[in-house]
This record gives C-alpha cells, structure tokens and sequence, in this order.
C-alpha cells in the first residue's frame, strides 16, 4: 500500500463519531446528497474506536477524515488505554501552505539553531520523510521550515 500524507498525522490513533455528528447524522452531506460517494463510503465504514490503519485496510480514504475533522465529525484518541483525545492540528480555512503535502527530508545531522528558541523545536520535530501536516500538527512551524529552506539545512519534496 502506499504511504500517504496522512499517515503520520492520524497513525496510531482510534476514530470516533462525535456527539455532534451522532445527532445531526441526518444532516451530514456526505449520507445525505451524495450516496454512493468517495466520502459516503468512508463514512459508513468508521465505526467507533476503529483504528487508522483498519479504515485504510477497509478501502476507506484518509481525506475525507480530513474532511470529517474539519467539520468536527469525528476525533481521534491514542490507542493505548486510558489515552485522552489526541489533538490533530490542521492547517486553517483559507489559503494552504505551499508546503502541503510535501515530505521534508533534513541534510544536516545537528540541529544548526540555538538552543530553547522557536527554531530548535521546530528542528528537533523533524524526522526524514515526514509530511508537511504531521510537522505541523506536533508543533513545527512554517516560517522556521522556510528559514531552514532559505539556507538549504533541509529540503522539500
């Protein structure tokens, strides 16, 4: 199967229906107008405390999970036991970072920043092939992957 943007940002964790989309589910486009759907498909797949990775086993597709989230349809929590919600950040409404669905690779081995500063974190979050939404959900920052970018300690693909 092949790796997808979405798999280190929703690895690891359970999916369920919030209380929100279990009372309006009458209202959901996605069961509504579009049966037969890409996304009426995944959305009849999820079941409560399903795994990420039994969704896409189950030919579920992990944008429309994007999509659910967005709406705040669905949440997620870690699979160990006693796990609270896993909180997913996503970049806002509007325009999207240049950088979406693209995989950040480092070419230095130390971490060039100066220690406790922005830039740092941002650096230590970096693993090679991770996707632009996983680094940005853990707490990595645009403006100090592009600063990293300007002066070539990592690249972008």
């Amino acid at each position: 199967m092949q790796r997808s943007k979405y798999d280190d940002l929703f690895a690891g964790t359970r999916i369920y229906k919030t209380d929100k989309a279990k009372k309006n589910e009458d209202k959901n486009p996605y069961t509504r107008r579009y049966p037969g759907s890409h996304g009426y498909i995944s959305w009849e797949l999820i079941v409560d405390g399903m795994s990420y990775e039994k969704f896409c086993q189950k030919k579920g597709r992990p944008e429309d999970l994007e999509y659910c989230l967005r709406l705040g349809w669905i949440k997620f929590k870690c699979k160990e036991k006693g796990c609270v919600e896993k909180e997913i950040k996503l970049p806002g409404p509007g325009r999207s970072s240049k950088f979406f669905g693209q995989a950040i690779y480092r070419k230095r081995k130390n971490n060039p920043r100066p220690l406790g500063t922005y830039g740092y974190r941002s650096w230590e979050i970096i693993e090679d092939g991770m996707f632009y939404e996983a680094y940005y959900s853990a707490g990595g920052r645009q403006r100090d992957l592009k600063w990293d970018l300007d002066r070539d300690w990592v690249r972008v693909e």
